[in-house]
């Protein structure tokens, strides 16, 4: 009854704005005995012309005498034992069998089924009940969706991609659009452009007015150290695995933060191992170089162009002559650039990998010149 009072309001509206139609919409069920079908196809001249005088509808003899010769139509359809919703059901089947070729039509009943709006009431039918064709809902991916050719699962809510500290804001208002299947391999064009997030910036000098704490350093010929004492919550300052420079979520009150201890073990041999600093600062005091332990901000030495920390780090430097082979290797953690929409949540923090970086270098001295060459 639902859709054959749809089917006649569709009639009443063409030419007219929808608006027009909703407005008068209790009065079309009024007249039109809340469109029971049997009444309406019963319907004389006399009642016609009434309904013509009657400001609650549109007064169109042609329509009004659509409304009744629907009602007829509709009957017959019933008598013959076939469903109303048939032709439209039929059409449904054929726009996606159309749309996507490679379904099977066990796949086009279950997306049908699927993507149905549920009006509540079983009716005759104990197992499926009643419900109302959802076409919008039925041509938009179903299920798990993969990005094409790959395999991998793209969630369509979730962010697509999350941008480095290299790449600046090189992401905000890019264009970027792919091909995703959904479960039943269904192709879909989906622009990923709201799906795009730039990397933080990395306030470098933050640590410049906001680390706190004490750095303590002492050595001698064969050892030597250094350490960064906390004094508070936020005494680390910031991601960085350059020389002793930590994550402020790891820096708790009075705790040592970082620290590097070095020590020659032989007279060609030399060995140092640091907590939360970066191999390459090891390397460097082992090499002779002449670096500050803590610095305030990092340097363009060794920036991989994202967030990361280092938690150990150990190196190995034995002289052959006039050079120096140094080994080392480093295990922490890279950050993504920024937190990101993961399974339909936002994430309140960065997202954390594992890393291991091993280095080799080879250094030497020509006068007062010195010259190194490494590989990591």
């Amino acid at each position: 009854q639902k859709l054959f009072e749809l089917l006649c309001l569709e009639g009443a509206q063409a030419g007219l704005s929808w608006i027009t139609i909703l407005r008068k919409r209790e009065g079309y069920r009024l007249l039109f005995d809340n469109f029971d079908a049997k009444k309406i196809a019963q319907y004389d001249e006399t009642k016609i012309q009434a309904l013509l005088q009657d400001t609650r509808i549109v007064r169109n003899k042609l329509k009004v005498n659509a409304f009744v010769g629907n009602a007829k139509a509709y009957l017959n359809i019933l008598a013959s034992g076939t469903s109303f919703s048939a032709p439209q059901v039929a059409g449904a089947v054929a726009l996606l069998a159309q749309a996507f070729p490679n379904l099977t039509a066990t796949e086009i009943v279950e997306i049908l089924l699927d993507t149905a709006t549920d009006t509540g009431d079983t009716g005759a039918d104990a197992i499926n009940g009643r419900g109302i064709l959802n076409l919008t809902a039925a041509f938009n991916p179903s299920g798990t969706t993969t990005l094409a050719g790959t395999g991998n699962v793209l969630q369509l809510a979730d962010d697509a991609l999350v941008g480095s500290a290299a790449s600046g804001d090189a992401v905000s208002g890019q264009r970027l659009s792919t091909i995703v299947l959904d479960r039943f391999g269904r192709a879909f064009n989906y622009e990923l452009t709201g799906q795009l997030r730039s990397a933080l910036v990395a306030p470098k000098l933050r640590g410049a007015v906001q680390q706190r704490g004490r750095s303590l350093s002492s050595g001698g010929e064969n050892v030597s150290f250094a350490f960064r004492v906390g004094g508070g919550p936020r005494a680390a300052g910031l991601n960085w695995s350059s020389e002793l420079q930590l994550s402020s979520a790891d820096a708790k009150r009075a705790e040592v933060l970082a620290g590097r201890v070095a020590a020659k073990v032989a007279p060609d041999l030399e060995l140092g191992i640091a907590y939360r600093e970066g191999a390459g600062g090891l390397v460097a005091q082992l090499q002779g170089q002449s670096r500050p332990a803590f610095r305030l901000a990092g340097t363009a030495i060794g920036d991989e162009g994202f967030a990361q920390t280092s938690n150990l780090s150990l190196a190995l430097r034995r002289k052959l002559g006039p050079w120096g082979l140094s080994v080392s290797a480093e295990s922490g953690e890279a950050w993504l650039g920024n937190t990101r929409r993961a399974q339909g949540v936002d994430q309140r923090e960065r997202e954390k990998h594992s890393t291991l970086a091993l280095g080799l270098a080879l250094d030497r001295n020509f006068g007062r010149t010195e010259a190194a060459l490494g590989l990591t």
